[in-house]
């Protein structure tokens, strides 16, 4: 820290926690920094009786070596996610009722089975919330993962099982192991280490069109579209940020759209997003330079009204430059792919957002709107 202080110029490393540890771990004795972790979170005021058993449990398992002690420090702390004990020590209500709890159902829920990110999850638990109303726990019958539902999200996993059901049969997977993220848990573009794609945001309002966007790390966290941390994520999404859109020109104030010259560009110069990794969703930016002819030749394609040519040309501007600032002045990682494979299933995220470049501070806290302006 303090040579960073001395040092402005200096590239701060990052990496997560629990990847450090055990990339500097020399023998299966040498995780002290996860035990003492676990050790802050045993004596935690709250920390539910049951989970300091795990966690106990966990640092005094003999272990052969450091990947082993590793598995089983990840193992534990899975299992706190999922235990019923924690679970009922922790607040939350695993026990089905008969009858709705309140406007929201509450756990009647329980053992209902859901679609969650296309696969499918049981409700195991229910929490009164302050903020929602309520909160239901869903765990994956594949692999154990838990994630949190919102009373709008329960209902919408409810109707899309339903709708699964009223398709086709359910049939069984006779393959062992959970194949939940096997299709894409490698998928790639090029260029993904200078951190700008092509992709699909998710907004209705930019009819399914490819648009310039920069991935953030792993990092970086995981925020939704109105900069809020997420509760969950999945390790079958990337968060990005796209440059410029276009179609957020609808979020901009009334007086604001009525005093413009240029609907399109009134809203903000990013937005949020969380895209689901696939071929359909996610590909190569192969622009290097700026050529305004190649430029509307390929807007001529898009099917969008003339006006939003201006945010789409300022769109390339930005993504060009982030994209010249990564190849000019970061390094790349030189990992290998199995060890960038290990580092997304240690942060529980996709090997895009390992590989995507982590963008000094000096650059992300630039405004958009200045960055343009310096740009020819």
């Amino acid at each position: 820290k303090n040579y960073l202080n001395t040092q402005p110029s200096a590239k701060p490393i990052r990496i997560d926690y629990c990847d450090w540890v055990a990339s500097n771990a020399r023998n299966k004795n040498d995780l002290r920094g996860l035990e003492l972790l676990f050790r802050y979170v045993y004596h935690m005021k709250g920390t539910p009786a049951m989970a300091k058993k795990i966690l106990a449990y966990a640092l005094q398992r003999p272990a052969q070596s450091s990947e082993e002690r590793l598995d089983i420090i990840i193992k534990a702390a899975t299992r706190m996610n999922y235990d019923p004990i924690v679970l009922k020590q922790d607040g939350w209500t695993i026990q089905k009722t008969d009858n709705p709890e309140g406007p929201l159902g509450g756990a009647i829920y329980i053992g209902r089975r859901v679609m969650w990110q296309k696969h499918e999850a049981v409700v195991v638990a229910y929490i009164p919330d302050e903020t929602y109303g309520g909160l239901w726990k869903g765990v994956f019958l594949e692999d154990l993962d838990t994630f949190d539902m919102e009373p709008g999200e329960l209902q919408m996993g409810l109707k899309k099982l339903e709708n699964k059901t009223r398709q086709k049969p359910t049939r069984i997977n006779a393959q062992s192991g959970s194949t939940r993220f096997a299709a894409t848990a490698k998928f790639t573009v090029p260029g993904i280490e200078n951190g700008i794609i092509l992709a699909k945001p998710t907004n209705r309002a930019s009819k399914g069109i490819m648009w310039p966007a920069r991935v953030r790390n792993v990092v970086e966290g995981k925020l939704t579209a109105d900069g809020k941390v997420r509760r969950n994520s999945s390790k079958n999404q990337i968060h990005v940020i796209f440059l410029a859109p276009f179609w957020n020109a609808q979020d901009a104030s009334v007086s604001k759209m009525s005093n413009a010259t240029d609907p399109y560009s009134v809203g903000p110069l990013f937005e949020y997003d969380t895209i689901e990794v696939s071929e359909y969703n996610i590909q190569e930016y192969t622009h290097n330079s700026i050529s305004i002819e190649q430029l509307e030749t390929g807007f001529k394609f898009l099917g969008l009204p003339k006006g939003v040519f201006a945010r789409y040309l300022d769109s390339h501007r930005l993504a060009v430059s982030l994209k010249a600032y990564s190849l000019k002045h970061m390094s790349k990682n030189r990992d290998s792919e199995d060890q960038l494979l290990a580092s997304a299933s240690l942060t529980e995220s996709h090997i895009l957002s390992v590989k995507a470049p982590i963008f000094p501070d000096v650059v992300l806290m630039l405004p958009f709107d200045y960055i343009l302006s310096k740009l020819t």
